[in-house]
Formats: structure tokens, sequence, C-alpha cells
């Protein structure tokens, strides 16, 4: 027999030393420690929750902007609403998983809104318990944006002129460059068999047509006028079937000529560095949302225009995919460099605003953000507007505060960029969301409408098809 240690042989079977038998000890004695074990690694998971555990009857805050409010607990669920920050809430219910996301570790929680009343369920990050007899206090949005001590000053609408038109695709832009803004409509010719693009003008107190060129396509889902620094001459933006048309106007012979086509939904224009003139595209993600949101590529690309053809050079692209319903450039920062400003939202929504910037050569988020909409509808229009030295952001839309009521109101939201997040100024209201002329209302941003507000709104009689166009008056 060899020394103690090591394994012996007899009748043809191994049999183990001592040194063998105290590692069987230790192993029973390890496996026996393993709830413990299974316990304390729980125990460390609880602990880290940066928002503690919430119990049902909680009332809680949540903490971030455009969080969404899920069907059932986890992300593959439907979306049924969407809310800013320091909306109020209550726990209804606690799944009992522990989920990681994007390594947040955190208990799926079903949630009642306190205005809205609707019960869905959010992910715990993003809800803050509040003491209950602190809730009124703690509701007020931190930092407090500015508001009004009286009531919301009300536009009224002064006419101040019609068009005879069909209703249609409208845009706005001095694309003649004779310095007068015309308002663009999108027509029908020949029953259908093609589409002409008719500006009109404000002449001598009346609205006369300034030109009527027929476009190469026979569908249009947007039609733009562009401009920017830069460019010789403003371009005609026609979008359809996922595919946009850049044209430039010829105006001695009143026509379009074709500069580019690009694959892209829709278009903007903006100088990115303060100097050069850029096209913004957006290039459609294969994949869709689980929901079925479409989510786009944003790019951009430096624009050189020789003669009547442009070229696109230095292509930058966000590779993080956004769910873009509009998109605008505009210097929000006030450092003479446009930001690419998008409204973003599900499938079926909005309300939400991502702000990219040029920076190093490339592509970054300032900021993401949102807006209270009503059913978190998106905004009927979005501009970037320049009035004496102040930059805002303005947005036609449903009153924030009053997002969930049916009886809201539309108007303009003022809007501007503190250096850190979105801060909304002022909302002038226009009219009752229900009223029947909002169902036909077109707002355009324009310059020389001579109200208080560089927009003007169109109402839009089907009997007559005319367009009544009105000045917005504080």
């Amino acid at each position: 027999m060899k020394r103690f240690g090591t394994l012996v042989r007899a009748g043809g079977n191994y049999r183990f030393d001592a040194i063998r038998i105290l590692a069987i000890l230790i192993a029973a004695i390890l496996i026996a420690c393993v709830p413990l074990l299974g316990a304390l690694t729980l125990s460390a998971d609880v602990t880290v929750l940066p928002n503690g555990i919430l119990n049902p009857g909680d009332e809680v805050l949540v903490t971030g902007d455009h969080v969404r409010v899920r069907k059932g607990p986890g992300l593959g669920h439907e979306i049924l609403t969407k809310v800013n920050k320091n909306t109020l809430a209550s726990v209804l219910e606690k799944d009992g998983v522990l989920s990681e996301i994007q390594g947040m570790k955190n208990y799926w929680y079903r949630i009642k809104l306190e205005k809205s009343g609707i019960e869905g369920w959010m992910y715990g990050q993003f809800l803050l318990k509040q003491e209950k007899k602190q809730t009124e206090e703690t509701t007020a949005p931190d930092p407090p944006s500015p508001t009004p001590t009286s009531p919301p000053k009300r536009v009224t609408l002064n006419s101040i002129g019609t068009i005879q038109e069909v209703s249609s695709l409208l845009s706005s832009g001095d694309l003649n460059k004779n310095g007068v803004s015309e308002i663009a409509f999108v027509v029908d010719e020949e029953n259908g068999r093609y589409k002409s693009l008719v500006g009109y003008e404000k002449q001598k107190g009346r609205y006369e047509e300034a030109y009527r060129i027929k476009l190469m396509s026979s569908s249009v889902d947007k039609v733009s006028v562009l401009s920017g620094p830069g460019s010789e001459a403003s371009l005609v933006s026609v979008c359809a079937g996922g595919y946009c048309s850049l044209y430039s106007f010829q105006q001695d012979r009143n026509a379009l000529s074709l500069v580019y086509k690009l694959q892209s939904e829709i278009l903007a224009m903006g100088s990115l560095d303060g100097k050069d003139t850029w096209i913004v595209s957006m290039r459609k993600n294969r994949i869709a949302d689980n929901d079925g949101t479409e989510t786009f590529y944003i790019e951009a690309s430096r624009m050189e225009m020789n003669r009547d053809r442009i070229q696109l050079k230095d292509k930058i692209e966000y590779l993080r995919p956004l769910p873009v319903k509009k998109i605008t450039a505009f210097d929000l920062d006030g450092d003479n460099k446009d930001e690419i400003v998008c409204e973003i939202g599900g499938k079926n929504s909005g309300g939400g605003i991502t702000v990219l910037k040029l920076q190093n050569e490339k592509l970054t988020r300032l900021l993401n953000s949102g807006v209270n909409t009503y059913q978190d509808g998106q905004f009927f229009g979005m501009w970037g507007v320049k009035t004496d030295a102040d930059k805002r952001l303005v947005l036609y839309t449903t009153e924030p505060d009053s997002s969930d009521d049916v009886n809201t109101s539309f108007g303009f939201l003022m809007v501007y960029f503190d250096g850190a997040r979105l801060v909304q100024e002022k909302f002038f209201p226009v009219g009752p969301m229900l009223d029947d002329a909002n169902n036909t209302r077109k707002v355009l941003a324009y310059p020389d409408g001579g109200g208080a507000l560089p927009f003007i709104v169109l109402d839009y009689d089907q009997d007559s098809a005319t367009h009544t166009v009105k000045a917005p008056i504080l």
C-alpha cells in the first residue's frame, strides 16, 4: 500500500483516502448553504434598487419624460400611453420578477394615472414614492416652469383675405425670391392626370396667383419650400412613396428643375455648422418596434449647388434609430448653428421631442423631452421661429395642462432651451379642440401675416371651396 494521501486498488475497485473524504464533507457543507447564498444574492439585488420597493397603495411620481405605460409587465407589451416627469399615479400591483433592462434592475409595477385613470405597467426605475402628506408639494415641476398668474391670453383670428382653391397639401415660403411669402397649394390638374404647385401672394390687399408650376409626380405625400444659407435659390421638396425629390425654381420658364432625389420620408434644410447648408434626411429602419412603430436613422449631408445640380457631401449619421414624426432644423440654443429638432412618438402617437446637434463631426443628442398632448396625439405643427433676439420652438398643439380633457384647446405653445432642458414658456389658445373649424384648419409659418405671431391660419369652407386666411392677434 502507498503512503497516506494516495489512491489504493483492491479487488478491481477504487476507494478514497482521507483527503478525498474531507473534500466530500466540504462539498456537502456548501450544498447545505446554497439557500442562504441565494438569499444573500437576492438581498443584494434588492438593496441596489434606487427608488426602493413599492407596494400597492403607494403614491408615486414619474421621474422621466415620455415614459411608456404598457399593457403588461415587459417591453414586448402594447403601449397604452406615455407620460412625462411629475405625473402622479398610484401603485396597484408589483410584478414578482426582478427585470434587468439596459443595465438597470427593477420591478414592473401596475399603476393608475391620477388624471386620466389609465391603468397599465411601468418599469420601477421611473417611479418615485411620495409621502401622502407631501404629495401636493412634490407634484410641482422641479424646477418650476414659468407659468402665468392669470389665465392664458387667448388669440383672436383676424381675417386678412380669401383664396378660392380646393383643400390640399400646403406650404409657405418665398419660392420666387421677390421678398413676399407665398401660400403654396398642391392641386390636381386635368382630372388628376398630374399635379401643380400653385402659389398665392398678397398684392394690394388681395391674394393673387403668383405662379402655377407643373409637378413631375402624380402622387405627393408632402411638399415643402426649403431655403438656407449658401443656396442660390429656394428649393421645393416633393415627397411620396418613401422618396423626396428636390427641385429648383426656374422663374424665367415658370418650371421646376429636378436637382436631386434621395430615399427619405421627409427632409429639412439648415446650417448645422453655422456656414454651410445641410440637407437632413431619414433612412428607414427595416426592423419595426414591437407595436409596429417605424423608426428612422437621421442623416445629414453638406449641400453644394453647382448650376442646376446638387451634390451632397460629408454624410453623417445618427446611429440610433428614432420614431420620427416631424423634423426641422433651427438654432435652438443661440450659437448660430442649427440643431435638428424631431418630434418622436409611437405608432399612432407623438408629443416627444429629441434634439440632435453636429459636434466634432458627429450627430450627438442634446436632450430627449416631451410635451403632454391629447391622447398622446402628434403636434399639429412644429416650427423654429426667431422674433427680435428671441428664438423659440413653436408648437401648434393642445394645451399641455389640460391634455387629458376632451374640452382642451388648440393653440400656440412657445418653448425655449435653457441649456439643459426645454422650458414650456407660454401657451396661447386659439380655439376648442372640438371646434368644427379645427377639422379643416391649417396653420403655416408666414412672416408677412401682419399678426403678433409669424403664422397664418387657413380655415376651409368645403361648400364654396374657399380658404379664409387669418392672422393671429394677441
